[in-house]
């Protein structure tokens, strides 16, 4: 079991090591005082309580260091003399965080509730695909958003993360609102308007 957890974390992003190179996994974990699954802890910020109230235990840890304000570095104030902080401002999701991020709640899919969490859509200690996703099958997010169509014809190679962001995306969490124009370079038909008012991303073959 050891050795399981030992291939699991190596390499990973989340492969915390202090200057003597000794893996810490109590940033995350507690083995003796934790409340939530998998052993995760949490800071008990008020904070970060009243920021993300919608989001569950596991993802509250999360946003330990997932937002700009140092959440970790308040509850360990030596952390910096004992570990390389690493820089992670490139994946700040921001406290409000509602604006343009992927929701995490519950949600009511096929008359059943089910918990929309982090670790729904990402796996921390992987690095199978990019952003540390679990899967960039459209399969996947099928499964949540069922009244989506799965790509066909011409976009059929194409996977969701290719126009879409799971957080920090603009409408509909597209990369870009000129997002068509990246690989179809052409003239708009007409100034201003939207190319899905005409067309279906998901299924370019058929006219809307």
């Amino acid at each position: 079991m050891k050795l399981f957890f030992f291939l699991i974390l190596l390499n990973s992003p989340h492969d915390f090591r202090n200057r003597e190179g000794e893996r810490i996994c109590k940033f995350c974990h507690s083995s003796h005082n934790s409340k939530g699954p998998f052993l995760i802890k949490i800071i008990p910020d008020d904070e970060l309580k009243e920021n993300f109230k919608d989001f569950d235990y596991v993802s509250l840890t999360c946003m330990n260091c997932h937002t700009d304000k140092n959440y970790l570095i308040n509850l360990y104030s030596n952390i910096a003399k004992f570990y390389e902080i690493p820089d992670t401002s490139s994946i700040f999701l921001g406290i409000n965080y509602k604006e343009d991020n992927h929701p995490i709640r519950k949600y009511a899919i096929d008359e059943k509730e089910r918990e929309i969490k982090c670790t729904t859509c990402h796996d921390p200690h992987e690095r199978n695909y990019k952003y540390l996703l679990r899967s960039i099958d459209p399969i996947f997010c099928e499964k949540c958003h069922l009244e989506i169509e799965l790509f066909s014809g011409k976009h059929l190679s194409l996977a969701c993360i290719d126009c879409h962001k799971l957080h920090r995306g603009k409408s509909k969490l597209l990369k870009n609102l000129d997002l068509c124009n990246n690989c179809h370079k052409i003239d708009f038909h007409f100034e201003g308007d939207d190319c899905i008012k005409c067309h279906n991303p998901h299924k370019p073959e058929v006219k809307r």
